[in-house]
């Protein structure tokens, strides 16, 4: 089956927590979040990285958690920080271990 078919049988449950979408780069609604509509944009779409990093950062994010091989991601949010962002760590979870930058 295709993904689109497969998103249309899921069931989705509103999000807890906010979250900042990588298509469109702000904070996603409940109803983009319970659509197969938006996953499927979201799997085919551009990622919009440094647009979300920024959303976080004007959203006063606390942590920023890059879950992945390696840590090549905190660069780039570090990069993406305004000078008036507040201070938050940027920390990526590697193989298993926890490394802080700064």
């Amino acid at each position: 089956a295709d993904f689109r078919t497969v998103a249309e049988e899921l069931a989705y449950a509103p999000p807890r927590l906010a979250v900042v979408s990588n298509l469109t780069g702000r904070l996603a609604t409940e109803d983009e979040l319970c659509s197969a509509d938006y996953w499927v944009r979201q799997v085919r779409g551009a990622v919009r990285f440094g647009d979300g990093v920024r959303e976080l950062w004007a959203q006063e994010a606390g942590h920023l958690v890059e879950l992945g091989p390696d840590g090549t991601l905190c660069a780039m949010a570090e990069e993406n920080r305004g000078a008036d962002a507040a201070e938050a760590g940027v920390v990526p979870l590697a193989g298993g271990r926890v490394a802080e930058h700064s």
